[in-house]
Formats: structure tokens, C-alpha cells, sequence
């Protein structure tokens, strides 16, 4: 009898190893779920610890002094930061409002312009609500708001005309944070408004911006025991501290390459510096003709133009310094010829060329080479006007009787035209304003033995150590011929 064959084994497939998880994507992993628990929770593990919601919820990495404003908020009824250019202040801002909404609290902000809210704080709120995959969903557009359904809490973006403080009335909560951006540039009615959204102990506020000018409620603001002040220099910050940060903040900072490009456009010392690099305010002595402020101000109106054409010419009259051409329309600087060892005939070719095609109205220096200028230019009789301005003689304009010359008028009537807001320079390319803006700010004023205004002159200002402002004089040229354009008009009647 023969045995039965063995029957087959079957052997059992080894399994496979569990794929290795790195230690990143099991961080990863953790705050996902931590973040999925959280936002179940209302975000309970963080009511009083912002920088923990930012690193942990939002996966960012605040810097120091950052951290440092976050805490203070959570801390005291008002902080104030005077920062310089490049802080990161409105990343934070923006870190503390999206901690302080996903918190259960009430969020209002706003600025010195509705473009500056909605283009740079609440699209940095918007990014933080994205990495944190917050509840809700801000707005964009011209309705800046932002609610929580679960929990109530909700956010809004508002810049009230200046003369309207009510604009900021009717918000009510028992948890209410306003931030004010740019908050040099916020005027006192609206300043006082917010102080009415802020009725009890949780509530808070938070201004941040750089510090232009030494006065108003922000500087007030910084001076005053009840606010927790904390100042950013460009040498706090961390490419220059040599603290860690990852490396896309490290290229968003201030850098020592743009301050040493501000150094090498002579601004150093100037209010300008005070204010952008120091994060300080500038002398309340200051004797400066135009505030920082206004010609920032400017950089950010929207451009309006109209058929009201003009232009201003400043002739060269040193080897060193330009001839500058500024166009203009409406309110608008629409572009600027910058030329540099060009005999006369050139630059009244520059101004003939200007009336030709634009036919409106061109004020020339006619002191020095420019009388010679001007006298090319008229004798062709071109279309539109031409008018000659001699900053020496008397003023032309002046119903006070506080301008001792014309010098003084046009730059006195240049600083009222930015300060009234009829001014935009937001077509000029970046290397022409900051050339501009620089040489704006440069010049001092001082009272004559009679109490008038008198505007030092550019030999004055080259003996300190300051460049020619030669553009800054076609800008205050050009001011003084749009106030007394008319509006082109075409062959057959119509406004061109």
C-alpha cells in the first residue's frame, strides 16, 4: 500500500514593513490633528498664549520683538509700535488679529487708507487664516469682514473719511481688539473714535506704523504712561541682530543692502532716516519745509487726471546739478525728464517739445541759464503757456504777507498743495519718487527779522552737505503752473 503524497505546504507571505514616517511629516501629522481638535474647541488651549496659537496653528515663526507685541497685547489696554521700515509689524498685526477672531473676539481695523487696509493688512490676515485653516472665511473687495458662525466672533476692516469718527461706532463686544495701522497717518477724530470701542478690561488696542511726524495722536500716543510702547530700529531687527528666523522672513526683512543704498542716496540724518530706519520720531524742532508724511500720503492717492496740463523746468545752472522736466495733469505727476550736461538750446528744445504736443502750461526758473530758456522757448510762440518764475523776486501769491520771496511761495504752496491732499504721485516709477520724496524733505525754513518765511536756498543747503533739489524744484515749478492751467480745449468746443 503506498502512502498518500504529501499534500502541498502553503507558506504565509511575509508582511510588508510599515513605510518609515520621517520625523517632519509626524510633526506634520500631530498639528494637523491638533489643529482639527483645536478649531472643534474654539481654540481653548490658546485664549492667552498668541505666540503658541502663531507657531502652533499657523506653523509661523515670529521673531522676538514680534513675539514680543503679540504678548503685550494680550497684556495691556494699549500698545503702541513705532517701527521702522522692513519689521514685519504688519505681519504681526495681522498674526494677532487672526489669533485674536479664532479666540472668540471681536477684531476692528483700520489705517490711513482704505488701499493700505485691504492690499496689505487684511490680505496678510487672509494669509494667516489660510496656513491655519481657520474657521470662517474673510472677505476681499470693498466689504472687509470676516465671521465665525460657531462661536460668534467676527472681524471688519473700515477706514471712515478722516471727519467721520462715527464711521467706527456701533461695534460692541465683551472682547473687543481695534488695530490701527499706519497709525501716524490716522487722523484725531477717528483716533478718539476707537477709544469708544474699547468699554472694558479684555478689550484692547493696538497701533502700529512708522512714526513720520511729531505730532498728532500716535505720537501723543507713544509719549503717554497709559500705552505699553514698544520701538523697532532697523538694527533690532534680525539681519542685522543675527537672530535665527526661517529663511523667506530673512528676505522679507530689512536688509543691510537697503540701508546701505539709503545711505548712499544721502539720507542719512535726514528725517526720513529718523523715522524709516531709526523707528524714532523726528526732532519736534524740526525745521523741515514738507513733512515726510504728506509725500508718502501722495505715493499712495489715486492718480486723477483731467485737461488741466502742466509742467515745470528747472535749468541746470551748476555743472553738478539736472535739468528736470515734470508733467502733469489734474492732480496727477505723470512723468519726469531727468537730463544732465545739456547745453540751453537742448533744454528749451525739452520745453518747446513739452508745449507742442501737450499744449498746457509750463513754468520755467528763468534765474541764471534759465532766463535764456525762456526767452528761446516764447519767442517761437508755441501753443499753450509759458511763464517765467524767478524765485528771487517778490511773491506773486501771497495774501499774508508771510512768504519773503518767490522761492519761499513755491515751496510753501507745494507743501499746502500735499498737506490738502490735491497731490498723487502714484505713476511715478520707484527711483523717481524716492529721489523725489528725499529732496521734498530736505529743505529748512526760518523766520526773517520781519516774521516772514524763508526757505533756504540751494546754495545754502549744498554748504550742508545736501544735493541740488532739482527735482523737487520742477515739482514746486509744476505746482505753480496747474494753479493757473485751464482745461484744453479741442477745435470744435468740446474739453479735450
Amino acid at each position: 500500500m503506498t502512502s498518500p503524497a504529501p499534500s502541498p505546504t502553503t507558506t504565509s507571505p511575509t508582511p510588508s514593513a510599515p513605510p518609515r514616517i520621517t520625523r517632519e511629516q509626524g510633526i506634520a501629522e500631530l498639528r494637523k490633528r491638533l489643529r482639527q481638535r483645536q478649531r472643534a474647541n474654539g481654540y481653548d488651549l490658546y485664549g492667552t498664549d498668541p505666540v503658541g496659537f502663531i507657531r502652533d496653528i499657523l506653523d509661523e515663526r515670529p521673531w522676538s520683538i514680534q513675539a514680543a507685541i503679540a504678548e503685550s497685547v494680550r497684556d495691556n489696554p494699549n500698545t503702541a509700535v513705532p517701527s521702522c521700515f522692513g519689521s514685519g509689524k504688519d505681519w504681526i498685526a495681522a498674526r494677532i488679529g487672526a489669533w485674536w477672531v479664532s479666540t472668540g473676539g471681536v477684531l476692528v481695523a483700520t489705517s490711513n487708507s482704505f488701499p493700505q487696509l485691504r492690499d496689505i493688512f487684511w490680505r496678510e490676515l487672509r494669509r494667516a487664516h489660510s496656513r491655519g485653516g481657520l474657521p470662517g472665511n474673510p472677505s476681499n473687495g470693498t466689504d472687509l469682514r470676516w465671521e465665525v458662525t460657531e462661536t460668534g466672533a467676527w472681524a471688519i476692516g473700515r477706514k471712515p473719511d478722516d471727519n467721520d469718527p462715527e464711521g467706527l461706532q456701533g461695534v460692541h463686544g465683551s472682547r473687543v481688539l481695534v488695530i490701527i495701522d499706519e497709525a501716524n497717518g490716522v487722523g484725531g477724530q477717528l483716533w478718539e473714535a476707537t477709544s469708544g470701542l474699547v468699554v472694558n478690561e479684555a478689550s484692547r488696542r493696538l497701533a502700529i506704523g512708522n512714526p513720520y511726524e511729531p505730532v498728532g495722536p500716535f505720537y501723543e500716543a507713544c509719549r503717554l504712561p497709559t500705552w505699553h510702547v514698544i520701538p523697532i530700529s532697523v538694527f533690532d531687527t534680525p539681519n542685522f541682530t543675527g537672530e535665527h528666523v526661517p529663511d523667506k522672513a530673512q528676505t522679507e526683512l530689512v536688509s543691510p543692502f537697503w540701508l546701505d543704498q539709503r545711505r548712499a542716496d544721502g539720507l542719512e540724518g535726514t528725517a526720513w532716516w529718523t523715522a524709516k530706519v531709526l523707528g524714532q520720531f523726528p526732532d519736534t524742532a524740526s525745521d523741515g519745509v514738507i513733512p515726510l508724511a504728506l509725500v508718502e500720503q501722495a505715493r499712495i492717492a489715486e492718480a486723477a487726471t483731467d485737461g488741466h496740463e502742466w509742467a515745470g523746468l528747472d535749468v541746470a545752472r551748476f555743472g553738478s546739478d539736472d535739468t528736470v522736466l515734470v508733467e502733469g495733469s489734474g492732480h496727477t505727476v505723470e512723468r519726469v525728464t531727468i537730463v544732465h550736461g545739456q547745453d540751453t538750446m537742448a533744454v528749451a528744445g525739452m520745453g518747446a517739445e513739452y508745449l507742442k504736443n501737450r499744449r498746457g502750461v509750463l513754468a520755467i526758473d528763468e534765474g541764471g541759464v534759465g532766463g535764456g530758456v525762456y526767452d528761446r522757448i516764447k519767442e517761437q510762440r508755441l501753443p499753450g503757456t509759458v511763464l517765467a518764475v524767478n524765485a528771487g523776486s517778490s511773491p506773486d501769491n501771497d495774501p499774508a504777507d508771510r512768504l519773503v520771496n518767490m522761492r519761499s511761495q513755491l515751496w510753501w504752496h507745494a507743501r499746502e498743495a500735499l498737506y490738502r491732499g490735491e497731490v498723487s504721485l502714484a505713476r511715478l516709477p520707484d527711483d523717481q519718487y524716492q529721489r523725489l520724496r528725499s529732496e521734498l524733505t530736505a529743505p529748512r525754513y526760518r523766520f526773517s527779522s520781519s516774521g516772514k518765511v524763508v526757505i533756504e536756498s540751494k546754495e545754502e543747503m549744498v554748504k550742508r552737505g545736501v544735493p541740488s533739489p532739482d527735482l523737487a524744484d520742477a515739482f514746486n515749478l509744476g505746482i505753480y503752473a496747474r494753479a493757473r492751467t485751464r482745461k484744453r480745449v479741442a477745435s470744435f468746443g468740446a474739453a479735450a
